[in-house]
């Protein structure tokens, strides 16, 4: 990786082109990536996945590409995009204990989207529990979310690993 650098003022096309290097890290240890969804730069981002961006950099807080979609209301094409090439760490929890599977930010495209890569992942949904071990299904269900419990249940449901 490059060396340390201030994104403020990136022009993504000039960067890639002088730096070549779509996986710099900022001076504050956050990827490339998670400034440009910080700053709602989804043209930015859409380039960088189309440079090959490693998205299983994390950021100082570790969070996954997954959890900062959600989190800042991605959309959903530049969501799937990236979390295909995630890692097998892209719904684990970060440093703040947050995970895309607890998180009431989820809507239910979301939901769909992470159902079916973790069932594709052959994911145990028997792992999946919060801090209070609920799975992510019980969890909506108890906020009064019955749709995005009921879209989690549907890939629970068929899910080979239970």
């Amino acid at each position: 990786m490059s060396n340390k650098m201030s994104f403020e003022n990136i022009q993504i096309d000039n960067f890639l082109i002088n730096e070549n290097d779509p996986n710099i890290i900022s001076q504050d240890g956050d990827p490339l990536w998670f400034f440009f969804i910080q700053k709602k730069r989804f043209f930015d981002l859409q380039v960088l996945l189309n440079n090959n961006v490693n998205v299983s950099i994390r950021n100082k807080n570790n969070d996954s590409w997954a959890l900062a979609c959600i989190e800042n209301d991605v959309p959903e094409y530049i969501f799937m995009e990236g979390l295909i090439k995630d890692d097998s760490n892209w719904f684990k929890s970060n440093m703040s204990g947050k995970s895309p599977f607890f998180n009431e930010k989820l809507n239910s495209q979301y939901a769909e989207i992470i159902g079916r890569k973790y069932w594709g992942d052959l994911g145990s949904w028997k792992e999946l529990k919060n801090e209070n071990g609920l799975d992510p299904v019980a969890f909506f269900k108890k906020k009064g979310n019955i749709e995005i419990s009921n879209r989690l249940k549907y890939w629970k449901s068929i899910s080979m690993r239970g």
